[in-house]
């Protein structure tokens, strides 16, 4: 038998390049401590961490009905049930998520009994505590120092002294409610009117059982204005000078009207919209150092960037 072609992938290098050969039916953004295989009519996933899957197993127990059914599961390994359905990251429109957001209110977005001021240590410690120290570990990768400086010829504060321009009693003041952690279009499904959920986080701040829905609101946030197929595609931008940083994104129309619903539907329901938005610049500073150049360039002062026009919205 003679074999006219084959790749090697016994390295990062040769996979990358035997990647480029094949259609994958399912675009993933790849993770260093984590992977997902499609086998048959099953998921599975593998996590570094074992700790983290086990939790996640835990609170694939809270999020049932919600999501697949866990059937099977080991130290670092889980399995579960390959849901027909589409991607709403595919098929969202503005009234699938007005849809979707009644959804979770009724289903996810439920109360929990969680100690309030334990739970409000909780939101500072993942708020603050963990923004500051991802901050921190992208500047020390990059080899720059925190300070003010110009991003889209606007000045921009310090990100230390951003974080101290946030009432952050405010943000850390809510309550505590059944939560998904990761409430991206990319990780839920749709079908026929019905949603199913993927990839859910396995705590909230060191909490399994409950989280805050203002994260998952700014997760929503961010995913209309960066999504799985822009970063996919590069249909991002960023140019670093010496005298400025410039950093832009191409959104298409449907997203654009589909965040402006978001944000009408949650201030009609009483819901803080600069809190949202706020979150969500701070949730573009964290994952900034969990990705490569030039990813982690844009996000860090996309974010930085747009959490000085938030700040700067709510004080004048």
């Amino acid at each position: 038998f003679e074999v006219s072609n084959w790749f090697d992938t016994g390295s990062v290098e040769h996979l990358n390049k035997a990647k480029t050969n094949y259609i994958q039916k399912y675009k993933v953004l790849d993770k260093h401590e984590e992977s997902i295989y499609f086998i048959d009519n099953a998921v599975i996933k593998f996590f570094n961490d074992s700790n983290l899957c086990i939790n996640r197993v835990k609170r694939a127990t809270v999020l049932d009905g919600l999501i697949p059914k866990v059937v099977k599961h080991s130290d670092n390994f889980y399995k579960y049930e390959l849901v027909d359905g589409d991607l709403l990251s595919n098929v969202i429109t503005e009234s699938k998520l007005k849809n979707l957001i009644s959804w979770a209110e009724t289903n996810l977005w439920t109360p929990v009994d969680v100690d309030k001021s334990i739970f409000m240590s909780r939101c500072k410690n993942f708020y603050i505590t963990k923004t500051k120290q991802r901050i921190q570990q992208y500047l020390i990768s990059n080899s720059l120092y925190d300070r003010s400086e110009k991003i889209n010829n606007v000045e921009v504060p310090s990100c230390e002294d951003l974080l101290n321009m946030i009432n952050w009693e405010n943000m850390c003041l809510t309550e505590p409610v059944n939560f998904h952690g990761d409430f991206i279009l990319d990780n839920i499904l749709y079908k026929d009117g019905f949603f199913m959920l993927l990839d859910w986080r396995q705590d909230f701040g060191g909490e399994i059982i409950g989280g805050d829905k203002y994260y998952d609101l700014s997760k929503l946030n961010h995913n209309l204005t960066i999504n799985h197929e822009m970063l996919h595609n590069n249909y991002y931008f960023i140019n670093k000078t010496k005298d400025n940083t410039c950093c832009d994104i191409f959104r298409s129309q449907n997203m654009v009207q589909c965040q402006q619903t978001l944000i009408n539907v949650l201030e009609q329901k009483g819901i803080d919209t600069n809190k949202v938005k706020i979150l969500t610049s701070i949730i573009w500073l964290n994952m900034a150092p969990l990705h490569v150049y030039p990813l982690n360039n844009f996000l860090f002062y996309f974010g930085k960037y747009n959490l000085w026009r938030e700040i700067c919205s709510i004080k004048y």
